[in-house]
């Protein structure tokens, strides 16, 4: 799709690649409840991770 809109083949930006950002997939440590961060952000009210089988 990014070829089509004039970009450089290769080229993408991941936040139109997928509806939601799926946090789980990019940061596994998230599902670690005994990792404690430094600084923590709330998640947005309406996030809803959804179940992903490996």
């Amino acid at each position: 799709l990014s070829a089509k809109e004039g970009k450089w083949f290769g080229s993408s930006n991941y936040a139109c690649e997928f509806s939601f950002v799926p946090y789980e997939v990019f940061l596994p440590i998230l599902r670690d409840d005994n990792f404690k961060f430094l600084c923590e952000e709330q998640l947005p009210d309406d996030y809803r991770p959804e179940v992903m089988n490996y």
